[in-house]
């Protein structure tokens, strides 16, 4: 499951204008209560890739992002190794990855989420994520603008605004802006499990 959230969340925060920490902000006791995912094959929603789901993985084209998800207990989609992703319980869930920053020390990038469907056994088959944004999209760049701005005139609460990102001090400050910036999202990443392995 770690490649596909990873994935979605590549896609949901793909942009500027994101809230970053310089430490994780969300724990493993954050994590304790957050949706367990269904086992099985899991699948990224596409607007533009036709699968058809009762064929084999191995007929699927080149474009449908999947992954199998194996039963590993109840913190298998919660906590992966090394900290590196992290869903966090919560209205909304927060997804917290890190990534390389360019002065070459990890950095916290931020989505928000929401399961969207649960199976009869109480494990989630589909969730949506989209980015969390550190206030209202700036204004567009002028043409031929040297020099355009990428993150927010107005910081939410909590933020602060360093260089060219926004920075979290707290989770708190974190789940306010995802829930501000579901309004502002103009994509957001939907994976769904499709069926058992």
């Amino acid at each position: 499951m770690r490649h596909l959230l990873v994935l979605a969340l590549a896609t949901a925060v793909a942009g500027c204008n994101l809230v970053y920490s310089d430490q994780p902000l969300f724990t493993a006791t954050n994590a304790a209560a957050a949706p367990q995912a269904e086992a099985g094959l899991w699948l990224m929603d596409s607007d533009t890739c036709v699968v058809d789901l009762k064929a084999p993985v191995e007929d699927w084209p080149a474009c449908a992002e999947h992954q199998s998800v194996a039963d590993h207990g109840p913190r298998a989609f919660r906590l992966f190794p090394g900290g590196e992703l992290r869903l966090a319980a919560g209205e909304p869930l927060i997804l917290q990855t890190r990534e390389k920053a360019d002065h070459g020390r990890w950095t916290y990038v931020y989505a928000g989420g929401v399961a969207t469907a649960f199976g009869l056994d109480g494990r989630a088959t589909a969730f949506r994520f989209w980015p969390v944004e550190c206030g209202p999209p700036p204004p567009k760049p002028a043409e031929g603008e040297a020099h355009p701005r990428y993150v927010t005139l107005t910081p939410l609460p909590g933020l602060r605004i360093h260089g060219d990102d926004c920075r979290a001090r707290d989770p708190a400050a974190v789940r306010r802006a995802a829930k501000a910036s579901e309004a502002w999202a103009e994509t957001t990443s939907g994976i769904r499990w499709v069926r058992a392995r």
